[in-house]
């Protein structure tokens, strides 16, 4: 029960963590967009610096966002060539005739032979 209880905890913690890289970058973008044009003050006008920091952070995301990309493809790709390598083993395992259950003897009907 513990366990169950933890591995909901960390689904729950992993859907907000999304959820908020989500709305930071929303929120950057909509307030680049916004204040793009706006009536500079000089060297050390706050909404340039904003705006730097902006970029800075749509970056970083963009950044996060393909290097797990480039992970999970990795490991998929992992994955896949494992269960590729060992699916020619696994047809061993994979009756090929009917067999029934009753210790019978099955019987296939096909075509007559005269």
């Amino acid at each position: 029960m513990a366990k169950q209880r933890k591995a909901t905890i960390q689904k729950v913690i992993s859907v907000i963590a999304i959820a908020m890289l989500f709305v930071i970058a929303l929120f950057a973008f909509c307030y680049h967009v916004h204040e793009e044009d706006h009536v500079c003050s000089g060297q050390d006008c706050a909404i340039c610096a904003s705006l730097r920091q902006c970029r800075q952070t749509k970056s970083q995301i963009v950044t996060i966002y393909w290097i797990s990309t480039l992970f999970v493809v990795f490991v998929l790709r992992c994955f896949l060539r494992q269960f590729f390598c060992l699916l020619p083993a696994l047809w061993q395992f994979i009756p090929l005739r009917k067999i029934r259950l009753n210790n019978e003897r099955a019987f296939v009907e096909g075509p007559s032979v005269p």
